[in-house]
């Protein structure tokens, strides 16, 4: 039996030219692994190109002796965790990425360009975050994360990105004549109703 949550993970019997293609593939992605090792450094031990993915952009996988998520909210859950210990082994996660699916493929490209980009910073936060999602661990972080995905909704709608919510509504004269104008329709009406 075999753990899919560990990492080393593998499917099918490797040929020599499976490995040229792996090795390949890792060459082609070195600057977002790169990238994505430092970004997330004492979150991840490292950051993979994965050849199980197939749909998701990423995952996290544990590393040989490290807890898998399912393992870490038991030991969360209980009353007495010892939390040095739960730390040391949060460390053995490790970075799967997809090479096939687009998302990584465009950070990729992006990060060829420039690595300063600050849509790639973020990219890389959201990435680990879901990827922990979808592996089921937990978001370190939910606050961050939420505002995070609330900056990419902006940017999404062609909004700027530190765009805040009002801080009062302003309702517009229009519509308030409008909306007198009605009531005062169904008043009539509920007074002919009553005779």
């Amino acid at each position: 039996m075999v753990n899919v949550a560990k990492d080393a993970l593998n499917l099918k019997k490797e040929t020599d030219e499976d490995k040229k293609k792996d090795t390949d593939l890792t060459n082609q992605f070195t600057t977002l692994l790169e990238f994505l090792a430092t970004k997330l450094k004492g979150r991840v031990s490292k950051a993979v190109v994965s050849k199980n993915l197939v749909k998701t952009p990423s995952a996290i996988s544990s590393g040989a002796y490290g807890f898998t998520g399912n393992m870490e909210r038991l030991l969360k859950a209980q009353a007495f965790a010892d939390q040095k210990q739960f730390n040391f082994m949060k460390s053995q996660r490790i970075l799967e990425v997809n090479p096939r699916h687009p998302i990584i493929q465009e950070l990729n490209k992006r990060l060829i360009v420039s690595e300063a980009d600050p849509i790639a910073a973020d990219l890389a936060e959201i990435l680990y975050d879901t990827a922990s999602l979808h592996s089921g661990f937990s978001v370190d972080d939910p606050s961050g994360f939420s505002n995070r995905i609330h900056r990419m909704m902006k940017l999404s709608l062609n909004l700027d990105a530190s765009a805040e919510a009002d801080e009062e509504v302003e309702i517009e004269e229009d519509n308030k004549e409008t909306e007198d104008v009605n009531f005062s329709a169904k008043d009539e009406k509920l007074g002919k109703d009553e005779l």
